[in-house]
């Protein structure tokens, strides 16, 4: 009995039994906004990428205030995180994800992600294939498209990745102060 289980174990987790259906991606990437082609050195987006059989879902986090060049809430210079999450039960059928093979080692995965009432974020990873669980992004763009009531008109900007040489795919950030502005309960 023993033998049974431990042999049906190991097919299971062996990636040469694995169907095209059960792929999942597991990644992330930095990136900074472009609007006119002028960069916004205030903030960093983070995006986390969670795809599998049945889910997917976008975790974002935006570092505002980088530079702590501005005092902010509380009084103090210092960043604070906004995070955020979409997935097709937070955002409706107009959350959608397809992942396609796109050539012998690679993955394209587009995420279709509802921003407010009128915009849409449309991201696109290229992950370099590895048979189960993908995590290496060889290439990144996302365009959110969106109508302003202030401005009256149609905004679109683009999220492109922050470019480091390396051999992996951290790196330090300097985020130019050694506060962070929190949330507390005042009393």
């Amino acid at each position: 009995m023993k033998k049974i289980l431990f042999l049906a174990t190991a097919l299971m987790l062996n990636p040469l039994f694995a169907q095209k259906n059960d792929l999942a991606v597991s990644t992330q990437i930095a990136t900074q906004m472009y609007e006119d082609g002028v960069v916004d050195d205030s903030r960093i987006f983070i995006f986390e990428y969670s795809y599998g059989p049945g889910y997917c879902d976008v975790t974002s986090i935006t570092v505002n205030n980088k530079n702590c060049s501005r005092e902010e809430m509380g009084g103090n210079k210092g960043f604070w995180l906004k995070p955020e999450y979409a997935s097709r039960e937070t955002h409706g059928n107009k959350f959608t994800c397809k992942l396609s093979k796109i050539n012998s080692d690679s993955y394209e995965l587009v995420v279709d992600e509802p921003v407010g009432v009128s915009g849409k974020i449309i991201h696109r990873l290229i992950l370099q294939d590895k048979k189960i669980l993908m995590q290496k992004i060889k290439d990144f763009s996302a365009v959110l498209t969106k109508f302003s009531n202030i401005t009256n008109k149609t905004e679109t900007v683009t999220y492109k990745p922050i470019i480091k040489s390396g051999y992996n795919n951290w790196v330090g950030i300097d985020v130019g102060c050694k506060s962070m502005v929190v949330p507390v309960l005042t009393k």
